[in-house]
Parts: C-alpha cells; structure tokens; sequence
C-alpha cells in the first residue's frame, strides 16, 4: 500500500476502518533518476579516430564520467560569465569564454576553432 501521509505520520500505526488492525505505513520507493551515459559516443569517436582500437567497459565508463565532469564545469563556468553579464540567455561566446577558462592553453584554442566549424556547419546545412 503506497503511503500518502504527511512525514508526521511517517512509520506510524494507523487502524483499519473495516476490522481495527493496526498497519505501519510503508514509505513510497522513488524510482533512481536516470543518468546520461557518454558511452557510445566515446565509442563512436574512438572508432572515428582509431578504427582498429576498441574500449573496454570499464575505461569506457571512466571516459564517461570524464566527459560529464567537463560538460558540467564548461556550464558552471558559462552561467557565471551570463550572470555576470546580466543576461538570462546563454550565447556561443559565453561558451567560447567558458571554454578559454575551463580548458588548458593550446587545447582551449583548437576546442573552439572544433566548435565554431561545427555551428557553421549547422547553420549551413
């Protein structure tokens, strides 16, 4: 039986209307958010790059929670150049600046050339 109940209530006995016996409530289970997986674009990637290498699981995993880490630091560090901005919308160069911030020297600048050959080409096609 789901519980409905206020967290007052929670773990309580409650009496049954049709025979007077007592009945613990049971908490609702929720189900586990799920989480995105980078895994088959590393994959994808890979083969892209280096098409007789492959990956195993665990590394593919760790590549995975590798790029998560990166997307959620480029987005942290991108809010706070938009809010410093005093803006309400993200734009390429609040992205670009993130970028600049977030990722080391030469990386930094062949990750966004990388980045605005694939929004041209998006915009194009």
């Amino acid at each position: 039986m789901p519980f409905f109940g206020n967290d007052k209530s929670r773990g309580k006995t409650r009496k049954s209307a049709s025979n007077g016996v007592s009945k613990v409530a049971t908490p609702v289970r929720r189900r586990a958010r799920r989480r995105e997986h980078w895994t088959p674009y590393v994959k994808r990637v890979l083969k892209h790059v280096a098409p007789d290498n492959g990956l195993s699981a665990d590394s593919a995993m760790v590549m995975s929670s590798f790029v998560e880490d990166m997307l959620d630091k480029l987005v942290r560090q991108a809010v706070q150049l938009m809010q410093k901005a005093d803006r309400s919308t993200l734009t390429d160069t609040d992205m670009e600046n993130a970028v600049a911030i977030v990722v080391p020297g030469d990386l930094s600048r062949s990750a966004t050339e990388e980045g605005v050959r694939a929004v041209t080409a998006f915009t194009e096609s």
